[in-house]
């Protein structure tokens, strides 16, 4: 994607999580975002009660390949 676009991206996707710059996972990951999911007030994890609720967590990794595009690849996986 275009690197110049990145942030406004994340911040549609990902709104309130801040974006890292360590201890991301893979050797090139510049920069990366971690997503928890909660149902009902964050008391229970996602599909106890509603199974079709979705992802425990989802992470973003971006890789910049260069000054004007950024790799990002997206992840969710339960629990």
């Amino acid at each position: 994607m275009p690197r110049a676009e990145l942030a406004g991206c994340l911040g549609r996707t990902c709104p309130g999580a801040p974006p890292r710059t360590g201890f991301c996972l893979g050797d090139t990951t510049d920069l990366c975002v971690s997503v928890g999911f909660a149902e009902g007030g964050g008391e229970r994890m996602p599909g106890e009660a509603h199974p079709e609720f979705g992802a425990h967590t989802a992470n973003v990794l971006v890789d910049y390949e260069g000054p004007a595009t950024a790799l990002v690849r997206f992840s969710a996986f339960t629990v």
